[in-house]
């Protein structure tokens, strides 16, 4: 009897724990998709929740939780997001979901990140406020390039560490909190003493002027303006403070600079004089020929950037001799022109624009060809509709004062006035230069004459 009733109790022990694990077995399936009744993430309930619903709410508690700050008689209200404080809440929601599955505790800590970068703006502000934040030592520059030190005033800054452990526990859990601020004393970020070596070391820059030159022009930099382009640069360490009554810590280590918004606005101002707009190029396209009605030009433009840096190292370096600072072409655009309409739709027919200096042949009213010329002089080139009554190879032409002979590739359309080539000159686009004949280069008045025919007429206009 003794021995059966050992053996009874010993499978009733083996069978409890069998017997607990179904049970939480079965209780983590019934939540298989929310979180376990119960759980919370710092003191936010998030039990019943799934992991999205438990993220919302994470974020909600966390974006609202109210912090207040008191700076002696002075009291701001604040969110943790204000201060720099990040939540990640979805790994917060996974944590909370894993807690009865393979988790055994049902609270979840509430982490979070609080860089210094994020805060510190914000303490600074607080400061501001107060006006009491220390005041860093200047460099003033007077109208005629000397520098003058503004001194430096101590004062009060925010004891980061001490707010940090008064938060930490409510940013914890996400719950409301009330927080004195301490004020510690501070030095200035910047000192006299750390300005004096960079005022010695700017007055050797500034003691002669500095030559620059853009394009054709040369310009004196005097001692007011290197003055103003100098910026006494510190670099400060990391926050430091220290507790009233005790020594205060050191000031950081400086460099001269150059202020680039002061050099840029000088040379803008210089290089306004040299600078240009390209120049569209304006081209005509025929069937035959593309012809070029304006010429390109490129601009100059003097590159800011690059020369406040050339400027930065030559002044910086104390070297005096004359810097050349190089402008940039800047590209043209090309143009298409539109082509004037044929003066007649149909058939050959050559216009001639004594306005523009230029001549255009039409087939059927499609532009084939165009080309420059040179018209009378004095408006002696008649206008009007005429016709090709006659076509000459190469023949002599003269008069008071010019004797031509060969001249080539002659269309003649009124008594001695005639489309021909020359070869005396090249103003072909420019201006007038004939006595009343329209010219072109030889190359034009060769294809023109080869196209041309007897009884073709020719519209010759003012535009």
């Amino acid at each position: 009897m003794v021995e059966t009733k050992t053996r009874l109790h010993i499978g009733l022990k083996q069978a409890v724990p069998f017997v607990l694990s179904a049970a939480t077995f079965a209780f983590a399936v019934s939540f298989d998709d929310t979180i376990l009744p119960g759980v919370t993430v710092g003191s936010v309930p998030v039990g019943g929740l799934t992991r999205q619903q438990a993220t919302a709410t994470i974020e909600q508690a966390t974006s609202q939780q109210p912090i207040e700050l008191r700076l002696n008689d002075h009291y701001l209200t604040a969110t943790p997001a204000d201060l720099g404080v990040r939540y990640d809440a979805r790994p917060l929601a996974a944590k909370a979901f894993s807690v009865g599955r393979g988790r055994w505790w049902w609270r979840v800590p509430m982490t979070f990140d609080w860089p210094a970068e994020e805060r510190q703006p914000y303490f600074d502000a607080l400061v501001r406020s107060l006006g009491v934040q220390p005041k860093p030592a200047t460099v003033t520059v007077g109208a005629d390039g000397a520098f003058a030190l503004v001194p430096g005033a101590e004062g009060l800054v925010v004891d980061e560490s001490a707010v940090m452990a008064k938060l930490k526990p409510a940013l914890e859990r996400a719950t409301a909190v009330t927080v004195d601020v301490p004020l510690v004393l501070a030095r200035p970020a910047v000192t006299e003493d750390d300005l004096r070596p960079l005022v010695a070391a700017a007055e050797g820059l500034v003691a002669e002027p500095l030559t620059l030159k853009l394009g054709d022009q040369t310009v004196i930099v005097e001692r007011p303006d290197l003055a103003n382009w100098l910026a006494f640069g510190v670099e400060s360490p990391p926050r430091t403070v220290a507790a009233l009554g005790r020594a205060l810590p050191a000031g950081p280590a400086g460099q001269l600079d150059l202020n680039a918004d002061a050099v840029s606005e000088f040379l803008r101002a210089q290089a306004a004089a040299v600078e240009r707009d390209p120049v569209a190029q304006t081209i005509l396209k025929s069937q035959h020929k593309t012809d070029v009605l304006q010429v390109g030009v490129p601009g100059k433009r003097l590159v800011i950037d690059q020369a406040v840096a050339q400027v930065r190292t030559h002044l910086l370096a104390g070297d005096r001799q004359p810097l050349e600072l190089a402008l940039t072409d800047v590209p043209f655009e090309t143009q298409l022109a539109e082509p004037p309409a044929a003066p007649i739709g149909t058939g050959k027919v050559v216009g001639v624009d004594l306005t523009k200096q230029q001549a255009y042949a039409y087939q059927d009213g499609q532009l084939v060809y165009s080309m420059k010329i040179s018209s009378g002089i004095n408006d002696w080139t008649p206008t009007g509709t005429f016709r090709v009554y006659a076509k000459t190879k190469k023949q002599k032409m003269s008069g008071p004062g010019y004797y031509l002979p060969n001249v080539p590739n002659i269309l003649w359309f009124k008594g001695d006035y005639s489309l021909h080539g020359v070869y005396w000159h090249n103003d072909f686009g420019i201006r007038p230069r004939s006595h009343g004949c329209v010219g072109q280069s030889v190359d034009d008045s060769e294809w023109i004459f080869t196209w041309g025919e007897v009884g073709m007429p020719i519209v010759i206009y003012k535009n």
